[in-house]
């Protein structure tokens, strides 16, 4: 029988890389005015993968780029309102949300605006969710309202004076001018307010994170009285002020990066504030910025973070920003295998992890590491990823183990280190091949207590030897060997069908079991 054992060793990491001399904000206006408010984005990626972001303004209207916001096109073909204060997109419908002409809508592949404000009373749209294919629209003098066809006609769901809206798997949210964060399980028919700890003030933008254990961690931003961000980890039910290391508690919008969060403050002392995980602090990340910047927008697309201010669009990359985040690594022990598995919850231009081994070194008493594998990364992406690799084979002893993480450009960083103790077999044994019946493969795995000069040959049922698969001397531990009923070693025996045996000598042990071979 096989003998299976985990080894609990967890480690929580984060692949730090030291962010460069010239990391930094940088202004990536194009052809937007300088003068206007860059109040909204919104990012798609098509099938082929390109990626467009979008960018509303009060003004000036929409502008797309192509290229991470390098460069800049007007998209405003047929739009009568360039007040735009609000956009989202639902499957390949772009939504802008205007100060006085309500909701607009164009198809993504070709930009032209029309108005999709059938039942809509409510004409300045300042935010947008989605949810699966229904889509929540928050008027400031209207409420909310919801639409189930693309927005061919809206319902009114209640509320008012609606600033932000957020959509998660369980609820929806709305924050507003009137001291309040109501929270809905039924898609807006009904609302309660959010829950205890919250002050009377305005609830300008919202979002969510991942939580340990599976959880998640809500946040309410809030500005013009100093209240800051609120933060609930029970889904809205209570609050809690967190500003710990915010500079400016005007707070207007949020960006999400798997377990990071980033907060835009409005004023001279405010701009970009990240926060990791909520057992740390806000960390200002303004380098760069010619100013004090009062951001309004925030967004991830691609690799980028981008910031809307009230004079243009700024972008950062998020390799400065976000390092590739281990949240689990651990070692199991399958006889003589070493299974190894590991979690991220972030990634930033990963390339890949290189598997690496160790054995303290009876020569200088230090750790050999050697490379034993590589296991390719996702790139870059928010989603939680799980990898594995095992480490064939394993002879009885201590080893360390540790990921070596390499970005794209030849960046790496090292994970913590795991300790496994592969053991010594108690008894000497042979295991029954797998599988069996076989063709032309199968697995023969044995176990050594002791050092011992081994061999294992196969015999067909007149006694004959017809291979010889193993003779040497092994170390204690345990073993697997593949036998190929067509060839072995370069040589070529072509057996048939049949019933054979295969034979362990190891010192005065021999043990004989039974396989069949089918072709």
């Amino acid at each position: 029988m096989k003998k299976k054992s985990i080894i609990l060793l967890l480690a929580v990491t984060c692949f730090c890389i030291a962010t460069p001399i010239n990391a930094q904000w940088m202004l990536v206006q194009g052809i937007i005015p300088y003068n206007v408010t860059v109040r909204a984005f919104a990012s798609y990626t098509n099938g082929l993968g390109e990626r467009i972001l979008f960018a509303g303004t009060e003004g000036a209207g929409v502008f797309c780029s192509t290229n991470d916001g390098l460069s800049w096109t007007a998209v405003n073909s047929g739009l009568p309102d360039y007040e735009v204060y609000s956009l989202t997109i639902s499957d390949t419908t772009i939504f802008a949300g205007t100060y006085g002409s309500g909701v607009l809508r164009s198809s993504i592949n070709n930009i032209n605006w029309s108005e999709a404000n059938n039942g809509m009373t409510g004409s300045e749209i300042n935010s947008f969710a989605v949810s699966g294919n229904i889509i929540f629209a928050g008027a400031f003098f209207g409420g909310v309202f919801r639409s189930t066809n693309n927005g061919d006609s809206w319902t009114n769901v209640g509320l008012y004076y609606i600033l932000s809206l957020l959509a998660t798997d369980a609820y929806l949210f709305a924050g507003t001018a009137a001291g309040q964060v109501w929270r809905s399980t039924d898609n807006g028919t009904s609302w309660l307010p959010a829950g205890s700890g919250l002050l009377f003030t305005t609830y300008n933008a919202l979002a969510v994170m991942p939580g340990s254990g599976g959880g998640t961690n809500l946040f309410a931003g809030t500005y013009w009285d100093s209240s800051g961000v609120f933060l609930s980890t029970d889904h809205g039910i209570n609050w809690n002020q967190f500003n710990e290391g915010l500079t400016n508690l005007d707070v207007w919008t949020f960006a999400v990066s798997g377990s990071n969060i980033f907060a835009g403050t409005f004023g001279f002392d405010g701009g970009v504030f990240q926060l990791t995980n909520i057992a740390s602090n806000w960390v200002a990340v303004n380098e760069g910025f010619s100013y004090g910047p009062f951001v309004v927008s925030l967004s991830i697309s691609g690799n980028y973070l981008f910031a809307g201010t009230l004079s243009g669009v700024w972008r950062r990359s998020l390799n400065e920003l976000i390092p590739v985040e281990l949240t689990s690594f651990s070692a199991t022990m399958n006889d003589d295998n070493v299974e190894l598995n590991w979690i991220t919850s972030t990634e930033t231009n990963n390339q890949g992890f290189e598997i690496e081994r160790s054995q303290l070194s009876n020569v200088n008493g230090q750790m050999d590491w050697k490379k034993i594998g590589f296991v390719e990364g996702h790139g870059t992406t928010t989603e939680s990823q799980a990898y594995s690799f095992t480490d064939k084979n394993v002879v009885a002893g201590k080893y360390n183990y540790r990921l070596k993480q390499i970005d794209y450009d030849g960046t790496f960083e090292y994970s913590n280190v795991i300790e496994v103790e592969v053991t010594t077999p108690s008894t000497f044994s042979l295991e029954q091949n797998y599988p069996n019946p076989f063709n032309p493969s199968t697995m023969i795995g044995y176990h050594l207590p002791a050092s011992s000069n081994v061999t294992l040959n196969i015999y067909d049922v007149l006694g004959n030897e017809v291979a010889k698969l193993v003779d040497e001397y092994k170390p204690a531990g345990s073993y697997s060997v593949e036998f190929n009923a067509n060839s072995h070693s370069g040589e070529v025996w072509n057996l048939p069908s049949g019933t054979y045996f295969y034979q362990l000598k190891a010192g005065s042990f021999i043990e004989t079991k039974k396989m069949i071979l089918i072709k």
